[in-house]
């Protein structure tokens, strides 16, 4: 595998209100991101497929969201700061 040089990165601030935002894979190697929630009083509900987690202030990995080369919908709410990391990588 040739892995990208730089980890793909999603910010995103959870609000009350339900968002949804895409998360790409580019790469042929599914990869299962790390997950960090932040900020004071942190809270939110993440969806994906028919899946849901919520979560604290935490950094962790959540298998059901397992990003195959594609266009993903995830879906969130709550309260903090959401930072979604991960590695892409071709087979070479």
């Amino acid at each position: 595998w040739k892995y990208r040089k730089s980890d793909t990165v999603v910010r995103l601030a959870a609000t009350t209100e339900q968002k949804r935002d895409a998360l790409a894979n580019h790469g042929r190697r599914a990869v299962v991101p790390t997950i960090t929630v932040s900020g004071s009083g942190a809270s939110v509900l993440l969806s994906y497929g028919a899946k849901s987690i919520s979560s604290t202030a935490a950094t962790f990995k959540w298998a059901d969201l397992l990003l195959t080369p594609g266009i993903h919908d995830l879906t969130y709410s709550g309260a903090g700061s959401i930072e979604i990391r991960y590695q892409e990588a071709v087979l070479e």
